[in-house]
């Protein structure tokens, strides 16, 4: 069993962009498999393939969804220390515009400006990847209706097909 460390909010968080984290993995464990593919035709999938199907893109949905989540509070806390380091430059008591001329070319400014840049597309991406689990998820769920809604006598017939 893998003990991990959790943040503390209370606890003054010092900004490291080199720390791997992922706090989401307490609330929502990677699923031991790979994202399924949906079938080409899943009115030829038996009934409880497609379940077991439909089941995994709801595990794979839900590590999405904490991800996104962790990929949100990431991009908020590159974006504060961006301002953070835009402001300390900004504080010199020099002139605004030859304050602003110097806060675009501070290294640490531009070091927080290329991390928030990277928080945001991973953010980005990680939510295009859970909207496509969504979609899949959610054509099997129209298909599982569609065909809990069939006459008896057809989904009878179904279970006798080898």
């Amino acid at each position: 069993m893998t003990v991990r460390k959790v943040r503390r909010v209370s606890q003054p968080y010092e900004y490291d962009e080199a720390a791997p984290r992922n706090d989401a993995e307490l609330f929502d464990p990677r699923p031991d498999y790979d994202v399924p593919e949906l079938p080409w035709d899943i009115t030829e999938t038996s009934d409880s393939l497609l379940m077991e199907h439909f089941s995994k893109q709801l595990a794979w949905q839900n590590f999405f969804a904490t991800q996104v989540a962790q990929a949100e509070v990431d991009e908020a806390e590159a974006e504060a220390h961006l301002k953070t380091q835009e402001a300390i430059v900004m504080l010199n008591g020099k002139k605004v515009t030859e304050a602003r001329a110097e806060r675009d070319v501070d290294s640490n400014v531009v070091a927080a400006r290329n991390l928030y840049l990277v928080s945001r597309a991973k953010r980005k991406m990680l939510q295009v990847t859970m909207e496509n689990r969504e979609r899949c998820a959610n054509l099997i769920s129209r298909e599982l209706t569609r065909r809990v809604g069939r006459e008896g006598n057809q989904r009878r017939s179904d279970r006798w097909t080898p």
